[in-house]
């Protein structure tokens, strides 16, 4: 019967994926006191014929753009309008703080960027409108004349189909109302009807499968079913988790739990047993295990561990932020947020795993994140070095300090996704007690820290081959006992990209070190303190008690890690020409500190990336306790 309808239907419903592309048909309000430059919408392939960009209902578009204020603001307000002969309508979904969209404090004569995802509900009639975006300083002080404001026009258009046949993809997509339905296809009363018979007939069968499901769980063992029930019943993303329609997918901050965490809970079970006998055994015994979580999790407690999605909440030592159709993949333009209740006032940090995390990656000009990103928001005012997250990040880890004086503090984790790609995350979030489990306390400042002898370290989206704009952070390693170095140097046939002075004309494997190459005119730099070149023991046992001279260096970038890099920045230094042409031999070599203290690498990133040049790096890491004589070096 299914496959009769699909002959019959025989479609499915895609968006086609576009690119941003700047807009240059915009123009600047009286009086605004800003520059705007760099507007890039997405979708708008019109902009390339300077028409007005179609933007399909029910779509989120990126709307980003630089701008440099005439004005400081520590509070920045904000508003989009639909500017009409009447008045400015205001586009109700904006949120009014600007520091959602922008880096704050906005400073004067300052370049910066901002970034809104624009909804276009269905509710927005099918029009031509202009668009004006505005923002003002709204401080105690503020000069009603401090404002920015500019203006660009748009076309509101039905979503735009192809059509086509054979594909089982169509009915995970089929999540729309009649009303819907109808302004997405033109079609004769005939065929209409003949589609919504198709419809009734295929949610008959569905709702007959799930009946007999259900039954036959009943027999097999009652309550212990009642796990898979729920995973099989999960609600569409129209309304999933009783929030209602698109306008509530982006309301920030309305989480509702209360009631629901039962029917967002899958229950992961080491061994499910039908009987509900051994059921309650395997509940009582995951009880158990998870009062010995985190400091020491065993295998029965990774097993007990609930996964939860979109609109809830936990208080877990440890717990599981999914995707909604996880372990499968979602398309759903969404706004998806968890949040993380601290009771325990001992607990004073969050380790996030991202056993897997795969979204759209950045901008591929300016190397900020789209639609879909990874918002971390805590009650501590101060920054870890990174704003959001996107792109491919699987088996990456974070830190994020909580206050262990606050008592019922709590963290939210907010998803933002559209319908540009597929995406899936499964996020481990593990309570750190700073006095139950001190050993795995990571030092303050640091969003990643490693505790091993030795290990690898990546740039954010390495994988995805472009690492984002605007970072710097910490990435720090404990410090091992009888360790007097630590070795870096580049993972066997990876690639390293971090842009240059040179930028693109760089050859590639040729690294770079010091302020003039990385520093000066670009500022993407890979930091390690007091790195230097390894000059080897049997160097130092030929010396005899000679001092030898070996320079250091702690920015790196290029198309390598390079410790030739240090010598030849130093040799360009001795003959004060640090602007001079460079020789193209420094090739992959290990970097080597002896910088005492905790171990802290940084990584930072300028206003602006781009893809295939900015790739990022994978980096191999090693403490040592041999070649310890660094009284003999002078640096």
């Amino acid at each position: 019967m299914v496959i009769f309808i699909l002959a019959v239907v025989g479609v499915m419903f895609s968006a086609s994926a576009v690119n941003a592309e700047e807009v240059t048909d915009f123009r600047m309000c009286r009086n605004a006191r800003c520059e705007v430059y760099d507007l890039f919408i997405e979708p708008c392939p019109e902009a390339l014929n300077h028409q007005p960009c179609k933007i399909p209902q029910n779509i989120t578009a990126s709307i980003t753009f630089k701008y440099k204020a005439k004005f400081d603001s520590k509070t920045p307000k904000t508003r989009l309008y639909a500017e009409t002969a009447a008045a400015d309508l205001p586009f109700m979904d904006m949120d009014p703080n600007a520091c959602l969209y922008t880096d704050c404090p906005i400073k004067m004569n300052v370049e910066q960027k901002w970034l809104y995802n624009l909804y276009i509900s269905t509710d927005y009639p099918k029009d031509s409108y202009t668009v004006k975006l505005k923002f003002w300083d709204d401080g105690p002080k503020a000069n009603r004349n401090d404002v920015c404001c500019f203006k660009f026009d748009i076309k509101v258009v039905v979503y735009k189909v192809k059509l086509s046949y054979g594909n089982d993809h169509m009915f995970s997509r089929c999540r729309w109302s009649s009303t819907e339905a109808l302004n997405m296809i033109r079609i004769n009363k005939f065929t209409l009807v003949l589609a919504m018979a198709c419809l009734c007939c295929v949610t008959s069968i569905k709702l007959d499968e799930l009946k007999n499901d259900k039954n036959q769980l009943s027999k097999a063992g009652g309550g212990s079913s009642a796990a898979s029930t729920r995973s099989a019943s999960r609600p569409s993303s129209g309304d999933r988790d009783g929030v209602p329609g698109p306008m509530a997918k982006h309301a920030i901050n309305k989480s509702s739990v209360d009631g629901e965490e039962t029917s967002k809970t899958r229950a992961v079970s080491a061994d499910a047993q039908p009987s509900a006998l051994k059921s309650t055994i395997s509940e009582k015994r995951a009880d158990k295990c998870k009062e010995k979580c985190p400091a020491n999790i065993k295998e029965c407690c990774r097993n007990a561990i609930a996964e939860k999605s979109c609109h809830n909440a936990t208080d877990d030592p440890v717990s599981y932020f999914v995707n909604p159709s996880y372990p499968n993949e979602d398309w759903d333009s969404s706004f998806c947020d968890f949040r993380v209740d601290i009771k325990n006032r001992n607990v004073c940090q969050l380790r996030l795993d991202l056993e897997e995390f795969s979204l759209r990656g950045p901008h591929k000009y300016l190397g900020s994140c789209r639609q879909d990103r990874l918002i971390v928001s805590t009650t501590l005012p101060n920054g870890i070095g990174i704003s959001e997250l996107c792109g491919n990040n699987t088996g990456q880890h974070l830190y994020f300090p909580v206050d262990p004086k606050a008592g019922g503090s709590s963290v939210a984790l907010m998803m933002m996704t559209s319908q540009s790609s597929r995406y899936s995350w499964k996020v481990r979030i593990t309570q750190i007690d700073c006095l139950a489990d001190p050993q795995s306390v990571a030092p303050t400042g640091c969003l990643q820290y490693h505790t091993s002898l030795s290990g690898t370290i990546q740039s954010f989206n390495y994988a995805g081959g472009m690492y984002q704009s605007g970072l710097d952070y910490a990435v720090c390693i404990k410090r091992s006992v009888n360790t007097c170095r630590v070795e870096f140097q580049q993972v066997p046939g990876s690639t390293f990209g971090i842009n240059s002075m040179e930028g693109p004309s760089l050859e590639e494997g040729v690294g770079r070190a010091g302020e003039v190459s990385c520093d000066l005119v670009s500022h993407d730099y890979l930091h390690i303190p007091g790195g230097m070149l390894d000059i080897g023991e049997e160097i130092l046992a030929a010396t005899g008690n000679v001092e030898v001279y070996t320079p250091t260096a702690e920015k790196f970038c290029g198309r390598s890690l390079s410790g030739l890099a240090i010598q030849e920045f130093a040799e360009k230094i001795k003959v004060n020409d640090p602007l001079g042409a460079q020789d193209n031999n420094t090739i992959a070599t290990p970097v080597t500190t002896y910088a005492s203290g905790p171990i802290i690498i940084r990584f930072h990133t300028d206003s602006v990336t781009v893809k295939e040049r900015d790739i990022g790096f994978s980096i191999a890491y090693q403490q040592l306790g041999t070649g310890c004589n660094k009284n003999k070096i002078r640096r």
